[in-house]
Formats: C-alpha cells, sequence, structure tokens
C-alpha cells in the first residue's frame, strides 16, 4: 500500500489556502489540514479512490476512508446543515466502494447559493497529524482533472486505540443547532484531545471515538438526542466532564450576519457598490442605466460605460470598477 495520495479537485473551480475559509473551525484546521476550492460545478466527483465512511443525513458532507489511511473529509458550503438536505442528492451510500473522479453528490448551486453562507467547500484530512503536504493546487481546476492536494504518510497509519484505565460514564442531551455536524464535532473533539483519555460517545447502539470527527459525524447525532459518554485512561473524570459540556453547550448552525458595508465617498469615473457575496466573479460588468452625455469641443458626446473581462475575486470590484471611456 502506497503511503503517498493524490487527491484530484473535487469541482470545478478556484482553489482556497484553508485559512481563507470564511469558518473559524476549518480555517483553524480543528477539523484537519487540507484546502478548499469554490465550485463552478454542479457535481462533487470522488477526489480519490476508497470507500464511503460517512454521509451526513442532510447530504452536504461525506468522508472516503482511502486506501492508504486517509480520512478524506469533504464539506460542501459553509452551514449547509441548516439546509436539512435541500439542494444536495446523494449519489453513493456508506459503504460503498468508489473510483477517483466518480460522481458523488448532485448539488443545485444556484438554490445553496442563495441559502448559505459560502458555496465553498473544503477538503481536509481528518487524520492529518499522521500525514504532511508537500504539494497543493492553486488557480482555477478543473473537476477530476487537475491535481489538487498531495498528502505523505509520516509514518505508517495506524487506527485510534484505546487508552485502558479506569471507565467513567455519563450522559449528554446535545444542544447543537442541526446535531454533531462538522463545527460541533470539531469542538467534542477538541475538549477530548486536551485530556489523557479516551472518551466514546454511543447513540442507539453505534460508538464513535470522541477524538475522530468522522466517527463523531457519522453516529448522525441530532439537535435534543441523549448519547452516551464513556471515558477511560489517566484523565477520565476531567474528559468526562469536558466531552459533556461541548457536547451540551449550544451553538447555532449559522454565522453572525456581516458588518455593514463601509460607505464611501463617489470617484469620478469608477462605478460605486458592494459585493453581495464571496466568490468568483466572471463575465462582462455593464451598466445598463441611462447614457451620460458631457459637453467636449464642438458639442454634446455621450458616454458609454466600458465593457471589463474580470477574473478577480468579487472584492476586487470592489475596489476598482469598471472605467468610463468617452465615444
Amino acid at each position: 500500500m502506497t503511503t503517498t495520495l493524490e487527491l484530484l479537485a473535487p469541482f470545478s473551480g478556484p482553489a482556497i489556502a484553508l485559512d481563507r475559509v470564511p469558518d473559524p473551525v476549518f480555517a483553524g484546521r480543528m477539523m484537519g489540514d487540507g484546502l478548499a476550492i469554490d465550485p463552478l460545478s454542479p457535481t462533487l466527483l470522488a477526489p480519490c479512490s476508497g470507500a464511503v465512511a460517512q454521509l451526513a443525513r442532510t447530504g452536504h458532507a461525506l468522508t472516503i476512508a482511502a486506501d492508504n489511511g486517509a480520512e478524506v473529509l469533504i464539506h460542501i458550503g459553509i452551514d449547509t446543515v441548516t439546509l436539512e438536505g435541500r439542494g444536495f442528492r446523494p449519489l453513493v451510500a456508506v459503504g460503498d466502494r468508489v473510483r477517483a473522479g466518480q460522481p458523488l453528490i448532485e448539488v443545485d448551486l444556484d438554490a445553496v447559493a442563495r441559502q448559505a453562507p459560502s458555496l465553498q467547500t473544503m477538503v481536509v484530512i481528518a487524520n492529518s497529524d499522521q500525514f504532511h503536504f508537500p504539494r497543493r493546487a492553486e488557480g482555477l481546476l478543473e473537476a477530476g482533472r487537475s491535481h489538487f492536494l498531495t498528502l505523505a504518510a509520516r509514518g505508517a497509519v495506524s487506527p485510534r486505540e484505546s487508552a485502558g484505565g479506569p471507565e467513567r460514564r455519563g450522559e449528554a442531551v446535545v444542544r447543537h443547532e442541526g446535531g454533531l455536524h462538522a463545527r460541533p464535532s470539531a469542538l467534542a473533539q477538541q475538549a477530548a484531545k486536551r485530556h489523557a483519555a479516551e472518551v466514546f460517545i454511543e447513540l442507539s447502539g453505534k460508538r464513535a471515538n470522541a477524538r475522530s470527527v468522522v466517527a463523531l459525524m457519522g453516529l448522525g447525532v441530532a439537535e435534543g438526542d441523549r448519547v452516551a459518554v464513556i471515558a477511560s485512561g489517566h484523565d477520565a473524570d476531567a474528559a468526562l466532564a469536558a466531552v459533556i459540556e461541548a457536547l451540551q453547550t449550544r451553538s447555532e448552525a449559522g454565522h453572525a450576519a456581516a458588518a455593514p458595508a463601509e460607505a464611501r465617498e463617489p470617484v469620478a469615473g469608477y462605478l460605486a457598490g458592494v459585493a453581495a457575496a464571496p466568490g468568483l466573479a466572471i463575465g462582462q460588468c455593464l451598466d445598463h442605466g441611462s447614457q451620460r452625455r458631457a459637453w467636449r469641443s464642438g458639442g454634446w458626446s455621450d458616454w458609454t460605460p466600458s465593457r471589463c473581462r474580470c477574473r478577480n475575486r468579487a472584492r476586487a470590484l470592489r475596489k476598482s470598477g469598471p472605467r468610463w471611456r468617452r465615444r
């Protein structure tokens, strides 16, 4: 089994560094290290071969257990768990064997973009502490063809093992909006990792290691579910209390409202405006308002907006809109 894995682009679109993602859990690599992409194609493709280890009940995220042991978590959009599956149509199920480039989820990009803060899709390695990343893609990528991310194992990739020692048990009612989706799972994972103990969460006969975001998401825990928490090891008592607190401290699925755009003084020769949402702006920029007229020697002359091909980020358009030209 090779220890190096080459991931292909899961969507067509521009690659985005993980620390630029507008979600502190992903940007802070609490879910693991990786790379993001702004999707311009409607179907999520498998970035590598492997088995589907987890599929969110809302269809917005899944995990592939790659052949080299990597847990490749793909999360489509920001706060898309709140859509309750609207705009997502999974084409695979847990346990399915998939090949690189195979369609996994169909996404109604227009519908999701209208209801979610961002379409940016994160591809993170949930057990990234066992890998390093010698190469990350940049620029515009083609789904299923372009290189996306290279990861190489630091050593033999091993599954998580029990810590042993005294065992403590407790219960928690999950208060997070939307249940244990990506962000709450990462918070529970961080609480477990701070202690020298192994923590498991049980629901309906299924058990997940609290140190694994993939395993936690795979439980399918909904808001209001009562789960059992089992801790063992030297810090079992402290770990039990910390994980229960993380599960029962409510968090909202959505982000805080964005700050209002700063008003700017109009600048002669520029179109004013603000970006409606972060993302990629492609196409012709035209002012469909009435033409302006200006006096020049010999009489009046029309002013018309120039056409511009813009492949910069939307925020670039905030700084410099298309210039007016005279004809």
